[in-house]
């Protein structure tokens, strides 16, 4: 229960514990985002075939291509996990730098591994906006998983600040403040993808 209630104390107590309960808490968040990726396969697809039809590809030529277009979705998705994990850890331990972290690059790694337990919790919630956004074709089921995946961003941002605090050795004030960066920026690309109708058209 530290992780939940005392995640500094769940933190200072792992600093040297191995990364396999890290890459299985990753995989399992992989496996969740492939489901959902596969639920927006059709509409993605759509969308593909849509901008080939226009770049004047034949109909031989676009079946053809179909197969690829699904599985860059649902593999993307699955792979897009690990690279966030890796992306998130180097913004977080570059950043850290700056108020001169000490820590190990792997520690910080392996403590960013346990900010994905959230996006497990609510796995059912993101899976039946995922099926009402793009099954059921539903706009306002889309536009809530996007705010709802940004309120997931600042719950997992919590466990940011305590992962940096105990694996690059700093205080909570300047771990906040890198935590807080890095959210931002995550923040915005999820505002920017809310912003873009071309699939909000599409499920109309």
């Amino acid at each position: 229960m530290d992780w939940l209630l005392n995640p500094d104390k769940f933190f200072s107590e792992r600093k040297n514990s191995g990364f396999k309960l890290p890459v299985l808490i990753v995989l399992f968040s992989a496996i969740i985002a492939t489901l959902t990726a596969h639920l927006s396969s059709d509409t993605v697809t759509e969308l593909a075939v849509k901008a080939m039809k226009e770049q004047g590809l034949s109909q031989s030529q676009i079946e053809m291509i179909k197969p690829i277009v699904y599985a860059s979705t649902v593999g993307g998705a699955f792979v897009a996990v690990f690279v966030g994990w890796v992306v998130i850890t180097l913004l977080l331990y570059l950043l850290s730098l700056i108020f001169k972290g000490k820590g190990k690059f792997t520690t910080l790694m392996k403590f960013v591994a346990f900010s994905y337990i959230p996006a497990i919790l609510v796995s059912p919630i993101t899976l039946y906006l995922g099926y009402e956004s793009f099954m059921m074709r539903n706009p306002e089921a889309l536009t809530a998983s996007v705010l709802f995946g940004m309120v997931l961003y600042i719950w997992q941002a919590i466990y940011w600040v305590f992962a940096v605090k105990n694996a690059r050795e700093l205080s909570l004030r300047n771990s906040a403040i890198i935590s807080a960066i890095v959210l931002i920026l995550f923040l915005s690309a999820s505002v920017y993808t809310l912003l873009q109708p071309s699939v909000l058209e599409m499920l109309r």
